[in-house]
């Protein structure tokens, strides 16, 4: 994969460069393209720079850009917790405040979401949880996306048994 810059500088001219090539082992879906892009902007500092991204596999952008946005404005709010200026400090509390209410209301579908995606399963918590939660909170997170799909699926299989039954006997 090669990884490429582009950006306008200060006199409105467009560059572009070759930043980096990286080999990326098959299979070359949205998450492992995604770590492996994250992986280098965290490497060379410039993760809370990047306003967009996009990649030449149209099925990949989707999955790759949702896995790493809510961790962007996640790094970002952080960052700017340790800001100087207190005024800046309360806005970006208040800020967090509301993301965390909206993330953790949207998490379990947006998780359980992930998961059903053949491309994606499991590996989508696996690398966005610890980014997002706490070390020791990352299992409990998954636990509760595993203990949620396996209702689920337990409520499905007892519909596809009540309607086996009573299409069996009509």
């Amino acid at each position: 994969m090669v990884i490429m810059g582009h950006w306008i500088e200060e006199s409105w001219q467009l560059q572009k460069r070759v930043l980096n090539f990286v080999h990326i082992p098959p299979p070359h879906r949205g998450l492992e393209i995604a770590n492996a892009i994250w992986r280098r902007l965290e490497d060379w500092g410039i993760e809370s720079k990047i306003y967009t991204i996009s990649v030449d596999n149209a099925s990949a952008n989707d999955s790759t850009i949702d896995s790493l946005k809510i961790y962007v404005v996640k790094v970002l709010l952080d960052k700017k917790t340790l800001e100087n200026d207190m005024f800046i400090r309360d806005m970006i509390a208040r800020m967090k405040v509301k993301f965390y209410k909206y993330w953790g209301e949207t998490n379990l579908l947006m998780s359980i979401a992930a998961v059903l995606d053949p491309r994606i399963k499991l590996r989508a918590l696996e690398f966005c949880f610890p980014r997002l939660y706490s070390s020791e909170n990352v299992e409990r997170q998954i636990a509760i996306v595993r203990k949620t799909l396996s209702k689920l699926y337990s409520e499905y299989v007892a519909i596809s048994n009540i309607e086996g039954e009573s299409i069996g006997e009509g």
